[in-house]
């Protein structure tokens, strides 16, 4: 700092000295503008500061070498002097961002100290009827592409009196016409680091041939996976608000409006194993769409714990009891049934929670089945299901760090019904649910057939948003405290359970378990337990949610 203080104080004498010592061959830049070596729009310290700061030989690619002679020297100290104060043009977006090889449609180009604009250029061919609407604003008519005929991006060129702006790939010449038009029905994540370098999965309809897509007004690499499908990556980008999304092919063009944002600080980490729902897994038609409209990938991989995870979409469900076949009535804290709306997604765990994650977290394993069995050989038992543990221990030992939560009984109903109505979630051969207790083995572990013990995840059928275990094995703790007549004073929306709890201790657990009976294994049963660390049962485990 103090050598930039006095050398600033010795300007007038320094740029003497420069421009003395200053060789005859030396070339001048294009442009005043090729001072800005900051790009803020003024030749000012700052740029004085880079020149300076980068003083001496630095190869090829050196910003601050503005006669390209591969020395930061008094050469380029000079241009910075010589064009001291001027005011330089900023291009920052341009609209529309594509149009046909032949040219002749109108653009707006945005962005500041435009005023003064003498030519404007697309991929070295310059417009036409270029007008200054203000120093903000220009507007011109394409030229034909060059070659001519040709397609793809092309830098966008203003120049002022003061000197030029480009902004690279700014515009993108496309054929249009042929196939059906694309349609987006979701992008995610919908949130990436200014920095740029994500991967973003945009979900929609007739990609095949895609030419072209921009985030925002900047063209984006990307690769067409189907017609369905198309990863890209995220530009760079200041960050915030929410801005476009715009796919281009042969069949023409689609925005999706305010479809992503930029921001600064690490994104939650995640791996994303399938962005679509597959349809042998999620059968329901109305449920894929439900989490494609979503905006986010279907199946992900969380990175704290490394805990598989599916997407379940908001919704409003009929909440509350349905009997099974061995029923005749409803018991009291199941009613009264209710419409529930949940107006955000989360994502689920596709299992409950094993022995192998808790013990990886916690750094111990409380299980009471931690040992092989004639059902459970010795390699499957990390897989079993945590249990014997309390409310307490998960939010205490498991979550903290991870960002990942018990569901809300609202959220676990809804998850484990996946559009079912009747007692029992369905599953690919039984897709609308069922009521006959005597089909219960056919999607749980419950008393009659788990030989009272736990058994590793996933070996029964999944439910319609591909969830395991939903039904028996062990009981799922879920956020809320349980209050059995809370179905009668409970809210409609986003359902978060009573404020504390009382005698029967933090609820509520669901889904039933190897030790309990068909009727328990129904979506609507509500059961409680012992919150309190120490007081688990060897009947409960978890699995876990994660607002995205």
């Amino acid at each position: 700092m103090h050598r930039f203080r006095f050398l600033l104080a010795s300007l007038p004498i320094l740029a003497c000295l420069f421009l003395a010592a200053s060789p005859a061959s030396a070339q001048a830049p294009a442009s005043p503008c090729a001072a800005d070596l900051t790009d803020d729009g003024v030749v000012d310290a700052a740029d004085l500061g880079e020149v300076l700061n980068a003083w001496g030989p630095c190869g090829k690619s050196c910003g601050a070498d503005i006669d390209g002679d591969g020395v930061v020297a008094g050469e380029d100290m000079a241009v910075v002097l010589d064009a001291w104060g001027v005011v330089c043009p900023q291009i920052t977006g341009i609209g529309p961002v594509v149009g046909p090889p032949f040219g002749g449609n109108a653009v707006t180009i945005t962005g500041t100290n435009l005023g003064g604009v003498t030519e404007v250029r697309i991929g070295g061919q310059q417009a036409n009827k270029v007008v200054p609407v203000d120093e903000n604003t220009v507007t011109a008519i394409i030229p034909p592409s060059q070659p001519a005929g040709s397609t793809g991006p092309r830098t966008v060129t203003l120049v002022t009196d003061s000197g030029e702006s480009s902004l690279a790939n700014g515009y993108t010449y496309v054929l249009l016409g042929s196939g059906d038009p694309p349609s987006i029905l979701s992008v995610s994540p919908p949130t990436v680091p200014a920095s740029g370098g994500a991967t973003v999965t945009i979900i929609g309809a007739n990609f095949t041939g895609a030419q072209a897509v921009f985030f925002d007004t900047i063209s984006a690499a990307f690769t067409v996976i189907n017609d369905e499908l198309i990863t890209a990556t995220a530009p760079a980008h200041a960050k915030g608000g929410m801005y476009n999304v715009l796919v281009v092919t042969p069949g023409g063009a689609y925005t999706s409006v305010g479809s992503i944002a930029w921001w600064e600080g690490p994104a939650w980490p995640h791996t994303v194993l399938e962005a679509a729902p597959d349809p042998a897994v999620v059968y329901d038609a109305t449920l894929r769409t439900a989490i494609l409209k979503s905006g986010r990938p279907w199946r992900i991989a969380e990175s704290a714990v490394g805990i598989e995870m599916v997407l379940i979409p908001p919704t409003t469900f009929w909440m509350g009891c349905t009997v099974s076949s061995d029923m005749t009535y409803c018991p009291g804290d199941e009613t009264p049934n209710r419409w529930v709306t949940l107006t955000k997604a989360f994502y689920l765990g596709r299992y409950e929670v094993t022995q192998a994650q808790w013990t990886a977290r916690v750094g111990s394993n409380p299980s009471s089945f931690y040992f092989a069995s004639s059902e459970v050989p010795a390699d499957q038992v990390p897989n079993r299901p945590v249990e014997q543990i309390s409310w307490t221990d998960i939010v205490n030992d498991f979550q903290p760090g991870t960002g990942l939560r018990l569901p809300t009984e609202a959220e676990w109903e809804w998850a484990c019904r996946a559009g079912s109505t009747r007692a029992f979630h369905g599953d690919p051969t039984q897709p609308l649910g069922f009521t006959d207790v005597s089909l219960v083995g056919e999607i749980g572990w419950y008393l009659g057939n788990s030989d009272n013990q736990t058994h590793p995840v996933g070996q029964k059928p999944a439910n319609g948003f591909g969830l395991h275990d939903m039904s028996g094995n062990v009981w799922e703790w879920c956020a809320d405290w349980y209050d059995d007549n809370y179905y009668s004073h409970g809210p409609s929306i986003d359902p978060a359970g009573p404020s504390g709890g009382g005698l029967l201790g933090r609820g509520s657990i669901r889904g039933g378990s190897f030790d309990r009976s068909e009727h328990w294994l129904r979506s609507s049963q509500r059961f409680y337990g012992q919150h309190t660390s120490g007081s688990g049962s060897r009947e409960a485990g978890f699995r876990v949610a994660r607002t995205p």
